[in-house]
């Protein structure tokens, strides 16, 4: 596969996992608000067979998907992201990119291995305060 047709079909599953993400975003707080899973002796909703929490946790999966996508997109454009910081710093790399594509991905787990650390935190002390 050419890396035209290869960068065409990763970006369009990146926008269909968006849209995934907006709709998905959208039934839990517009039609499935907290409150309608049956807690306070009102009926269970769902939609679709789903409850507020399935629905949860397909978001979870679909970002989770739309992040690889853009960690892919990323790579197949990492030449141009190099020679724009480039442009910006107006001189010359010292790193190759190779080392420079490793020590971007090594950054970008630390950050999300830390807000993902400050979520289950945050999430673990409101289920204790419940």
């Amino acid at each position: 596969m050419r890396r035209n047709t290869l960068n065409f079909v990763v970006d369009s599953l990146a926008l269909i996992s968006t849209l995934g993400m907006v709709l998905t975003g959208s039934v839990i707080r517009y039609v499935l608000p907290p409150g309608s899973d049956g807690s306070n002796c009102k009926p269970r909703k769902t939609l679709w067979e789903l409850s507020r929490h399935e629905w949860g946790e397909l978001h979870f999966w679909v970002a989770t998907v739309w992040g690889g996508l853009v960690l892919i997109h990323l790579a197949f454009h990492w030449s141009w992201v190099c020679g724009t910081i480039n442009i910006w710093r107006g001189q010359k790399p010292r790193l190759s990119t190779i080392h420079r594509a490793g020590y971007f991905v090594v950054f970008l787990l630390a950050v999300v291995g830390l807000i993902v650390g400050f979520m289950m935190r945050a999430a673990d002390s409101a289920h204790r305060a419940l």
